[in-house]
């Protein structure tokens, strides 16, 4: 009888075109014939004629197949595809219009450039089975630290930070979706070795490129991840306490950090730059100015239309949104703000909408990655934040920024593709699985 039910799911599984996702439907459709053969023998049948009629009941093998075929395929995100190349093109379009590219012939071309190479790195990662960075987290988490250790040998130093390395630092982040989904069900001990994991890539940003806001970044969006994945119990702990826990150390340790670098790290013009944000008015003459040149440019800026303003000095700031806003009217920058929302919005959707445990984790994390970065771009931009180099989607110029970026909505793109393919396996332990088909 166990061949009648083995022919029964390859005539099934034949009729579902996509490879990949066959052999979870077949221990699914295994799973269910045995559950439910077993509750005929708790009826009384026998073992044999229980099995065989459980398999009648499934129907017809090749119908169920061909449906399963209709649901179980690869399927295209077009909303965040299109969002990708229209926002691509008018963010470097915005960016040649208020004058933010690189003075010097050239750089708009490059951008082009970037721009494309990012869009066939998109493309071809969004054929990239994702469930490879699961099954080999720590090897590919591995392979990208000892690549930036190394890196400073390599890369060129300005005012000595290593720029280029700032955004492929972001690169961790579905690493680490993929590391908290091998430690599932391991209790307090995958829980305390995600913490490890956490901080290695803040450390690496904050003392190699040095960034200190890359390092947060890294800690704050791996630390969501991490309180999401314990809110959606996958580690078997208690989930209230352990929220609790991680979210008051997750507060205390960048405040003591923050002191500990104010009294031992900083150097006296990272000092001034702050003393700039907190009192401008005290450094007009120095790194205070900008902060004024932008409140008298957003309270002068109209709704439709250029403001009239003088904006030479923004055009050489990067702050691409003021500098829209003088040219164009506060219409325009509401625009681009909407338009980053929309795609913020769509990633989480992306993440939402998935079945499988790692696809999640992914989305997730890459939805927190463009909520952060553009948060602190406009709050940057606004004068909400100090002065920084910001990196917002779309609108940054560079080769690092654009390729990155278009890779992350790669991943977004291979999750979604897979979302009815690749399923979450069967935690029933084998050893009972065997027990069952013995018995049967």
């Amino acid at each position: 009888m166990r061949g009648n039910m083995d022919e029964f799911i390859k005539t099934l599984t034949e009729q579902v075109r996509c490879v990949k996702a066959r052999e979870a439907i077949g221990q699914e459709i295994r799973n269910h014939i045995m559950d439910q053969a077993e509750h005929y023998v708790e009826e009384g049948m026998e073992h044999e004629q229980a099995l065989k009629e459980a398999v009648r009941q499934m129907g017809d093998p090749v119908a169920i197949g061909v449906e399963l075929d209709h649901i179980h395929r690869p399927q295209m995100e077009w909303g965040m595809l299109c969002m990708a190349v229209a926002f691509g093109v008018a963010g470097l379009l915005l960016q040649y219009l208020t004058g933010c590219l690189p003075s010097g012939e050239g750089a708009f071309a490059r951008q082009c450039i970037y721009m494309g190479i990012g869009f066939v790195m998109m493309a071809g990662i969004y054929y990239l089975d994702y469930s490879f960075i699961g099954n080999h987290a720590k090897e590919l988490y591995a392979a990208a630290v000892l690549l930036v250790l190394i890196s400073p040998h390599i890369l060129i130093s300005t005012n000595g930070m290593y720029r280029g390395m700032i955004m492929p630092m972001y690169l961790f982040i579905p690493l680490y979706a993929g590391i908290l989904y091998q430690y599932r069900g391991q209790g307090g001990g995958g829980v305390l070795k995600s913490i490890f994991f956490l901080i290695v890539p803040g450390i690496l940003a904050w003392r190699l490129i040095p960034s200190m806001p890359t390092g947060i970044h890294l800690f704050l969006i791996g630390g969501c991840m991490l309180l999401i994945a314990v809110y959606r119990n996958w580690f078997t702990v208690d989930r209230n306490k352990t929220i609790v826990i991680l979210f008051a150390t997750g507060v205390l340790l960048p405040a003591l950090l923050t002191l500990f670098s104010w009294f031992f790290l900083m150097a006296d013009y990272q000092k001034v730059r702050l003393g700039a944000f907190v009192n401008p008015e005290l450094y007009a003459q120095g790194p205070g100015y900008i902060y004024g040149w932008v409140r008298s440019t957003l309270a002068q800026s109209r709704f439709f239309g250029p403001s009239g303003f003088e904006t030479e000095y923004l055009a050489d700031s990067g702050l691409l949104l003021v500098q829209l806003i003088a040219s164009y009217g506060s219409f325009s920058g509401i625009l681009v703000i909407a338009a980053l929302t929309a795609v913020i919005l769509r990633a989480f959707h992306i993440s939402a909408a998935q079945k499988n445990h790692l696809g999640f984790m992914i989305g997730a994390g890459i939805g927190l990655t463009f909520l952060l970065l553009v948060t602190e771009g406009i709050a940057v931009n606004f004068t909400i934040l100090p002065a920084t180099t910001v990196t917002m989607p779309f609108l940054t110029y560079g080769g690092g920024a654009t390729i990155v970026y278009d890779i992350l909505i790669g991943l977004l793109l291979a999750a979604y593709r897979y979302r009815n393919i690749l399923g979450e396996k069967s935690y029933r332990a084998r050893w009972k699985i065997g027990l069952k088909m013995q018995k049967l």
